[in-house]
């Protein structure tokens, strides 16, 4: 509803785009908040306007898809070993663009403004705001660095991802089950 009515006006999916990014950003800001392992879900950011830059980009993916824009999460490589931002990333017409999230530097923020509209394989990877980047956040962890993570997540997949509380929902399922295959398995 808050997405629809905040791209009401807007003459292309372009203009949709800046506006629901617009109104997160004039929104949510980190206050004073700390980052805890499993993040706020979209509806607590958006009610309390605190988050971090992951939990603004949260809201703006949401948002994004409830008015028909495909939108993932972006996680930004200041270098080879350290993330240092989350953004979003929006598909239209079969280019991927990029918008920003909150919490950003002030040369991030140029450099986004300077490529609004500009699709993210134009504006050169690695370029002088970040290294690389990825739809993934395990490229820290050993197994995963060399996956490749530029590769969009499939839209439920998506869903999961940006649903803390489904995702902890799943991950206790997917314990007790193995639980139980184990329990029966000691049984016999």
């Amino acid at each position: 509803m808050e997405a629809a009515e905040a791209a009401r006006h807007a003459a292309g999916d372009h203009d949709r785009v800046e506006a629901i990014v617009h109104d997160v950003q004039a929104r949510v800001s980190p206050g004073d908040r700390p980052l805890p392992v499993l993040r706020s879900p979209a509806l607590e950011t958006w009610i309390t306007g605190e988050g971090h830059c992951g939990d603004a980009a949260r809201v703006m993916v949401l948002m994004l898809r409830s008015v028909g824009i495909d939108a993932r999460r972006i996680y930004l490589r200041a270098n080879p070993d350290d993330y240092f931002h989350v953004a979003v990333a929006y598909q239209l017409g079969g280019r991927t663009y990029l918008v920003d999230s909150v919490n950003s530097t002030t040369e991030f923020k140029e450099f986004v403004y300077l490529h609004r509209r500009q699709a993210l394989a134009e504006t050169g990877v690695p370029n002088d705001q970040f290294y690389a980047y990825s739809y993934v956040n395990w490229g820290r962890l050993p197994p995963f660095v060399a996956i490749d993570h530029t590769a969009r997540l499939p839209g439920p997949l998506v869903t999961v991802m940006e649903s803390p509380f489904l995702l902890l929902a799943l991950v206790k399922t997917f314990l007790a089950g193995g639980g139980l295959i184990l329990r029966r398995r000691l049984a016999v």
